[in-house]
């Protein structure tokens, strides 16, 4: 937008967001399905290092 070019606007806050996007999105189903939604907890505590990677790249 500050560069005067409204038309690329929509496809760079895609190219930023996509990371975000794609994580709150598998984390959204996996908590929708019983089998993975269980895991999900378990999984954190014992991959501490990759919970708190993930929970770095959503802030």
């Amino acid at each position: 937008m500050a560069a005067g070019r409204p038309q690329e606007y929509e496809r760079a806050w895609a190219g930023l967001t996509r990371r975000h996007r794609l994580l709150t999105g598998a984390l959204l189903t996996a908590s929708h399905r019983p089998r993975t939604a269980r895991l999900i907890a378990p999984g954190a505590a014992r991959m501490p290092a990759l919970f708190a990677a993930a929970v770095h790249v959503l802030q």
